[in-house]
């Protein structure tokens, strides 16, 4: 009977030290000649993980919304879906966001794709390094986005173990590329991030702005304050402005 107390306990200790962290991007492409570029993670314990899954599948039932949720694609018809997604996941205690916010990508002038891929791992740096604690195992979900994805995903998590002094690669336990069509925590990553990036991009101020964008970044601006860096113990809704070397210490 106390062995197999232990084993529970065990088991949700286990649990509570695992970490899923789910990434997406946003006016990421290398010749988009956007300024404003964005990465975002949501972020949970493993154990929460489905729970809040099968939320975000209730509730696309409940609105008979058969799509993914993504930023670019929201529509007035089911701004009552993305309020409540907003009101249910912002400043949540179990679900946490971390965005990093470059409104100056273009004044890099990047001369090649190889020089653009360098930055690409130093903003995925800047995202992620602060996540992570020794004390706790992670799984890294990036949205499928090339080719290319195998080795991006092998070279991030170098770079991420070497930070952590992590050279056993036993913390960061992978990064896989998942296909967002499926993962609706991705989807999350998206919406937030995409929220986000059209708000530092100004066309929620813009004259034509789309109804619904506007109305949904007036309800996430009146529950945390995205216009500047905040501090690192803000974990429930974390903001970098990050200008590369200037201030890539946050």
């Amino acid at each position: 009977m106390i062995i197999k107390l232990l084993r529970k306990v065990m088991i949700v200790m286990d649990e509570n030290l695992k970490i899923n962290i789910y990434c997406d991007e946003s006016c990421h492409l290398y010749n988009d000649k956007l300024d404003v570029m964005s990465l975002g993670a949501v972020y949970c314990y493993n154990s929460t993980s489905a729970k809040i899954k099968k939320y975000i599948r209730k509730l696309k039932e409940k609105y008979n919304f058969n799509k993914e949720i993504k930023w670019a694609h929201v529509s007035y018809k089911y701004i009552d879906m993305y309020k409540e997604i907003i009101n249910k996941f912002v400043n949540s205690t179990y679900l946490f966001v971390r965005i990093v916010v470059i409104k100056n990508k273009q004044a890099y002038k990047f001369k090649s794709s190889s020089e653009y891929d360098e930055f690409y791992y130093k903003s995925y740096y800047q995202l992620l390094i602060r996540i992570l604690d020794n004390d706790c195992y992670y799984r890294i979900f990036l949205d499928r986005k090339d080719a290319n994805g195998k080795n991006k995903q092998k070279n991030l998590r170098r770079i991420l173990c070497n930070a952590r002094y992590d050279f056993n690669r036993e913390y960061i336990e992978e990064i896989v590329e998942v296909d967002s069509q499926c993962n609706s925590l991705v989807q999350l990553a998206d919406f937030f991030t995409g929220m986000v990036t059209y708000y530092h991009r100004g066309l929620h101020e813009k004259e034509n702005a789309d109804r619904c964008k506007k109305e949904l970044v007036e309800l996430l601006i009146a529950k945390v304050d995205i216009s500047k860096t905040t501090a690192l113990s803000k974990k429930s809704f974390n903001i970098f402005l990050w200008e590369g070397s200037k201030n890539a210490s946050n």
